[in-house]
């Protein structure tokens, strides 16, 4: 069975090894890295070349947001994660308006 290869970027180690060990736990998954940003990942995103990539969308909210479309552009699936509190509901608005630079939708769940 061909595993899912996840990679994260995240700033906190802790949530990334937490993800690690849920992938080491899963069987069709197998977590493939981390990095702490979106420049960091570039590279490592090209060499390692995973399923998905889990992003950490309130470490920095608009540039998680780019690097969701950037991602999308260079063929990632991107799965977004994060805490949510009631000064963040601007944020969940945005998402669910197709940015106006972009031609794409943008699935949301």
């Amino acid at each position: 069975m061909e595993r899912t290869r996840v990679f994260a970027i995240d700033r906190q180690a802790s949530m990334c090894q937490g993800l690690n060990i849920l992938c080491q736990e899963t069987p069709d998954l197998k977590f493939v890295g981390w990095t702490d940003t979106f420049q960091a990942a570039t590279p490592k995103l090209q060499e390692l070349k995973p399923d998905i990539v889990m992003l950490d969308l309130f470490q920095q909210p608009k540039i998680a947001l780019n690097s969701m479309v950037l991602l999308y552009d260079m063929g990632f699936k991107c799965i977004v994660w994060s805490e949510l509190d009631d000064k963040d509901a601007w944020l969940v608005q945005t998402m669910h308006l197709k940015p106006m630079s972009y031609n794409k939708t943008i699935e949301f769940r």
